[in-house]
């Protein structure tokens, strides 16, 4: 892979010929624009690492939050519950082709084809005018 020639003279090169970062270099070396520092940790780890403290004791005491506000119909507590339960519900989607809409598809087809054959008519028309045009001016120019 050929690598691109430094912008500076002891310059390391960032991107190669095809605009890709070179072995070696991070897709974000100075780090702005976003992104979290190294070493940091996420807020998801840092809500695991809570609540297996303490033998999972406050994770049972969440549990039993979750479950007292999906008795008192809490709609958002009951799908959370279920979600993790049962899994996330998915919707199947049928369709059935009915002669009718056979018929549709079809007359569809043939809108389409009409519609390109009067453009290609058309895309002609146009191409015999320009060259009338060009020879009658070839003709007033001589």
């Amino acid at each position: 892979m050929a690598r691109s020639q430094p912008k500076k003279p002891g310059e390391n090169p960032v991107r190669d010929q095809k605009g890709r970062f070179v072995k070696g270099n991070r897709a974000n070396p100075t780090g702005a624009g976003g992104g979290r520092p190294l070493g940091s940790v996420s807020l998801t780890t840092r809500i695991k690492e809570a609540l297996a403290a303490d033998d999972d004791r406050k994770a049972k005491i969440f549990a039993d939050a979750l479950i007292l506000q999906a008795c008192k119909g809490n709609g958002t507590a009951i799908k959370a519950i279920l979600d993790r339960v049962d899994g996330p519900v998915t919707q199947k989607l049928e369709a059935e082709i009915s002669p009718d809409s056979r018929v549709f598809f079809e007359s569809l087809q043939e809108l389409a084809k009409t519609t390109r054959d009067a453009i290609l008519q058309n895309q002609a028309v146009q191409d015999a005018s320009e060259r009338t045009l060009r020879v009658s001016s070839d003709e007033n120019d001589h």
